[in-house]
């Protein structure tokens, strides 16, 4: 089934080459606010979803349908229309234990998860998917996790769900990756934070053209040049990517949040400074990517005996490298993964980390985000217009049981927007979760206040057994967190 709202769809969207070639999944998010009187949730909903309802008539494709694809060119439509009368099938709700007794008997209250760090073990996908996205055909799970196939089906671009939990709201917000990236969901989240805040009701006056955009991305392709084809683009590729997995696929997986200090990671940076050569300057993410792929490795080190390299699938928004910019709030998929590649043997050479092993991988880092130009970005827009089939490309990763691993950040979107909800007592969500499932390979910087004293979030899935080693590695990456949930 498709949960959308009924009506005949009069306006298509066109999505870029690079929309196209996103991973066909659903970006999932839960902002979590402290709501101690429940006494207010009727007025939160009432808000949030005239705030929604603003929204949405201010970037209405968001409440269209995705697919079925064309069998040949593996292409996904976007259909939807201006008209929004009524949002009930795209924003749902519950409340108090008749609507979902599970989570109001048996949930900790909101101080408890403070305390405890939010740990994302308590923030399932079973749980906390919103109903609207619950058993769609075509997806690889009943609750909108792992891709869709597109194929003679149609899923909906979002659904948004409110949970009240003992002493909080959590708001579950799920967005198709082949409509947006993590920047251009945070635009989503500035406008609609900003229509709850200003108490915004009704529909907006002018709808926006959204496809133009779109469209001038398709043609900042670099020109081609004759008898010779579009460049490779690794880690890209469109054969089918079979691997040897290093352990059984049915091994048992978790993720952990390593909660690190902000000051202790900028001043490492700094202490890094005359010691280390980079193309561009040393960032944060630099050395946080380092020390995640770095310890990640080792802790994996027991079953890679027979491979020589690892790599780490980087993903770099490239709004700002094409010349000319793209707008910063373009809301397309603009975010495309370059690789540093490295041999293990280096990452497992010293008994305990030291800048001997840390210092390359950070140069590595460096230099593969430093390499992507203006015209790095058109050679990849290139290769992904001439592929046969745009749902052929794949990341050649092995990320899953394997050498390798993949990193997301999100650390600038999303935590500093103020929503003002009623009966909330922060402006700004306290945490903002990735709904729990158990996958391996998977790294991600979670969005990050601006305060100063802010920490960095780190979310790592591993393997069971890797990531017993993780946690307990002397000197590891345990030792740099202040709190591990």
């Amino acid at each position: 089934m498709v949960g959308m709202i009924s009506r005949i769809a009069d306006n298509a969207l066109h999505l870029s080459i690079t929309d196209q070639v996103a991973v066909r999944a659903y970006i999932r998010n839960l902002l979590i606010f402290p709501f101690p009187d429940p006494n207010q949730a009727e007025d939160a909903i009432r808000v949030l979803k005239d705030g929604l309802q603003v929204t949405l008539s201010q970037l209405p494709y968001l409440a269209g349908t995705l697919g079925p694809a064309d069998p040949q060119a593996g292409k996904i439509p976007l259909s939807y229309t201006d008209d929004i009368p009524d949002i009930s099938t795209l924003f749902d709700y519950s409340v108090g234990k008749d609507s979902l007794k599970w989570i109001q008997e048996n949930w900790p209250n909101y101080e408890e998860l403070r305390e405890a760090g939010m740990p994302p073990s308590m923030f399932p996908g079973k749980t906390f998917a919103p109903r609207s996205l619950r058993n769609l055909d075509g997806m690889e799970s009943t609750i909108a996790e792992g891709k869709a196939t597109f194929n003679g089906f149609a899923v909906p671009v979002m659904g948004t769900q409110a949970f009240f939990i003992p002493g909080g709201l959590v708001l579950s917000i799920y967005v198709h990756h082949s409509v947006v990236d993590g920047t251009g969901l945070s635009v989503f989240y500035k406008r609609f934070s900003e229509n709850v805040r200003l108490r915004r009701s009704g529909q907006a006056l002018r709808p926006e053209d959204h496809s133009t955009p779109r469209r001038q991305v398709d043609t900042r392709t670099s020109t081609p040049r004759l008898g010779h084809p579009a460049p490779a683009c690794p880690p890209y590729t469109t054969r089918k990517f079979d691997y040897a997995k290093t352990l059984a696929p049915d091994t048992k997986c978790s993720g952990k949040l390593f909660i690190i200090r902000a000051a202790r990671i900028r001043d490492f940076r700094d202490s890094l400074t005359g010691s280390v050569k980079t193309n561009t300057k040393l960032t944060v993410f630099n050395v946080l990517a380092a020390l995640v792929w770095i310890h990640v490795t080792r802790a994996r080190a027991p079953h890679l005996k027979g491979y020589e390299e690892t790599n780490a699938g980087i993903a770099v928004d490239v709004r700002r490298k094409l010349k000319p910019a793209l707008d910063k709030e373009y809301m397309g998929n603009m975010a495309i993964y370059t690789k540093a590649t490295l041999p293990i043997e280096d990452f497992v050479a010293e008994e305990r980390v030291t800048n001997t092993t840390l210092i390359p991988v950070i140069q590595s880092i460096n230099t593969s985000i430093s390499n992507v130009d203006n015209e790095w970005v058109k050679d990849h827009l290139s290769f992904f217009s001439t592929v046969p089939k745009f749902d052929d490309v794949s990341l050649g990763l092995h990320f899953s049981f394997g050498t390798d691993l993949f990193i997301t950040s999100w650390m600038n979107f999303g935590a500093e927007h103020e929503w003002d909800i009623p009966g909330t007592t922060s402006r700004k969500p306290e945490f903002i979760r990735k709904p729990h499932s158990a996958e391996d390979g998977g790294v991600l910087i979670m969005p990050r206040r601006y305060e100063e004293d802010a920490p960095y979030e780190v979310l790592i899935q591993l393997a069971n057994e890797d990531m017993a080693r993780l946690l307990n590695e002397v000197g590891g990456l345990t030792e740099w967190a202040d709190k591990v949930v």
